[in-house]
């Protein structure tokens, strides 16, 4: 019944628009690309790698999970910052992160340290299974593409005065694309993004409709069917090939997702989906596991409702509760892989702002 209405709507605002439907996140991040002018986060690496007489021995890559907290929480926290005062004072921690970053950002991230003076020793990495979806991965404002051509520049460079950044707003012809994508998802007939992304920014007006909306939001981030393929999984694997090659420790963990919403609105095979999709992940990168120097944690299902930022969330941002669980089990198995570095440095590092 819901669908019926929804194509209705459909219609509608395509009879009273000749502009694809942009969200109000989607008219913000628009805007930031049209009047950002320059690109901070390089400028952070050469500060870091660089610049500093002491690199910092950590490096936490990261997208919006790293910044954001829950409007009820009495500890404001993000997590880099939990993670900053759990470790212990002679390790120092340094982190990048930027709203929808995904593996081919942070592959190119490690390309331009790759050519830098000085390495972290170990690089925090998550992998969001979210970032893979077509939802994440075709977004207009999601490609980084002025971002990673700048960070390949540089790599070839090497002269950071030389990388100027032209960003350009994603047009409507981009979005008008990104919504006639074809998509192929269980427990539902929509095979549009376009119809996920009205459904997204539609109200529902009863509980029947909530529940229809709420379902179709865990489809759509979640449910699609990871190939090994995917374009994302070829360059973390890439992004593992780097690390090895200057020779940096790292974490390898999925991001909690709330697999709980996601069985009570989208059904049990929620869960299995995921499941399945990590051991594709898995499957890709396993041979490069096999270092000592790389450890891989999956925390995807280990976060009940509680502990993100609203029980019904369909994204990865956590409350105090989820954020110092994650920060917990970072450090011990962050400490994991500096106590076996050789020689761990004796003196006392004065901690880094990210």
């Amino acid at each position: 019944m819901f669908e019926g209405i929804l194509t209705k709507v459909v219609r509608l605002i395509r009879n009273k628009t000749k502009a694809p439907f942009i969200s109000t996140y989607d008219f913000i991040a628009n805007y930031y690309y049209k009047h950002s002018k320059s690109y901070a986060t390089l400028s952070k690496l050469n500060k870091y790698f660089n610049k500093a007489n002491k690199p910092p021995d950590i490096l936490y890559l990261g997208d919006s999970v790293l910044k954001n907290v829950s409007y009820d929480d009495t500890d404001k926290r993000t997590i880099e910052e939990m993670l900053k005062d759990d470790l212990p004072n002679f390790v120092s921690l340094a982190s990048i992160s930027h709203s929808a970053y995904h593996p081919g950002v942070y592959y190119s991230l490690l390309k331009a340290i790759q050519v830098m003076k000085r390495k972290p020793k170990i690089i925090l990495l998550p992998v969001n299974v979210r970032s893979f979806s077509p939802q994440w991965d075709l977004h207009p404002n999601y490609q980084f593409e002025t971002e990673i051509n700048a960070l390949e520049k540089y790599h070839q460079c090497r002269n950071i005065n030389a990388i100027k950044l032209d960003r350009k707003t994603a047009s409507s012809a981009l979005f008008e694309a990104y919504d006639a994508s074809p998509v192929h998802y269980p427990n539902t007939s929509l095979n549009r993004i376009g119809q996920f992304r009205l459904l997204v920014n539609a109200r529902a007006e009863t509980e029947e409709q909530k529940k229809f909306r709420l379902a179709h939001i865990f489809i759509f981030h979640y449910m699609h069917t990871l190939l090994p393929t995917h374009r994302k999984l070829t360059l973390l694997y890439k992004t593992l090939e780097i690390l090895q090659e200057i020779d940096v420790s790292a974490l390898i963990y999925t991001t909690p997702i709330n697999y709980q919403a996601g069985n009570k609105y989208a059904g049990e095979s929620f869960s299995e989906k995921i499941k399945s999709n990590i051991d594709v992940v898995l499957t890709v990168i396993e041979k490069r596991l096999d270092s000592n120097k790389f450890i891989f944690w999956d925390a995807s299902m280990l976060l009940q409702s509680d502990s993100f930022v609203h029980s019904d969330i369909a994204n990865e941002h956590l409350n105090q509760a989820g954020r110092s669980f994650l920060s917990s089990n970072l450090k011990t198995k962050t400490m994991d892989l500096y106590y076996a570095l050789p020689k761990p440095p004796l003196v006392d590092n004065q901690k880094i702002d990210g």
